[in-house]
């Protein structure tokens, strides 16, 4: 485990000062604010068309200079800027979406765009970890401008549905209880809960899409 020394030792090395750290996640934060932008128009421009707005809620974040340091040592990365520049995460979003239909459409209509080039996905909805959770994972990046030209930024974005959230938000919780760690019953337990709440998503997609045929058939 990383002392606060070690930790200290490896800020300084890396980012000198919080102003050099601010300056180097400035690219990272203008990438994030770009596709949450691109996310939005989307969003505003479905909710014109058919009056519905298939985002519900987005979640932005930075990693810390903690979290990217531990990351480093985790990963086996060389503990430089060469090292973090292999970070993927480093700008992430979680895109919150109202039904498991939204969830696809909107991954594939941001991926359309010709200044977001997709470096990996993953789909843990269609196929959930073993544990159930779901959601969809991509790896996008995005071009930033700025003194010194054009820089490519990777973006992580996870795309759920409100149930999905529910469930890998309480269960990011209890996974540091020490309980949950040593007893197998907690874990069969959860995964029950996500198969019920993959069955809700289902049931409730099914009665919007009855009530809806226009946004069902837009594609």
């Amino acid at each position: 485990m990383m002392s606060v020394n070690d930790f200290k030792e490896d800020f300084a090395r890396l980012f000198v000062d919080e102003k050099q750290f601010k300056l180097l996640m400035q690219p990272y934060r203008a990438a994030m604010d770009i596709v949450s932008c691109k996310l939005q128009a989307l969003d505003d421009e479905l909710h014109c068309l058919y009056e519905h707005s298939p985002i519900h809620h987005i979640k932005t974040r930075l990693k810390s200079p903690e979290s990217i340091i531990e990351k480093l040592y985790r990963r086996n990365f060389p503990v430089t800027l060469e090292g973090v520049e292999m970070l993927q995460d480093i700008a992430g979003l979680r895109v919150v979406c109202k039904y498991v239909d939204d969830v696809e459409y909107i991954s594939s209509l941001l991926l359309a765009q010709d200044d977001i080039t997709l470096i990996r996905y993953s789909d843990y909805i269609n196929n959930p970890k073993e544990n159930g959770y779901r959601s969809y994972h991509l790896i996008v990046s995005v071009a930033v401008y700025g003194r010194f030209g054009k820089v490519e930024i990777p973006v992580e974005i996870q795309i759920r549905t409100i149930a999905m959230d529910m469930w890998a938000s309480l269960e990011h919780n209890l996974r540091y209880k020490k309980h949950y760690q040593e007893q197998d019953e907690f874990m069969q337990r959860l995964k029950s809960c996500a198969e019920m709440l993959e069955n809700v998503d289902l049931e409730m997609q099914e009665i919007y899409h009855q009530l809806n045929e226009k946004w069902q058939n837009k594609q």
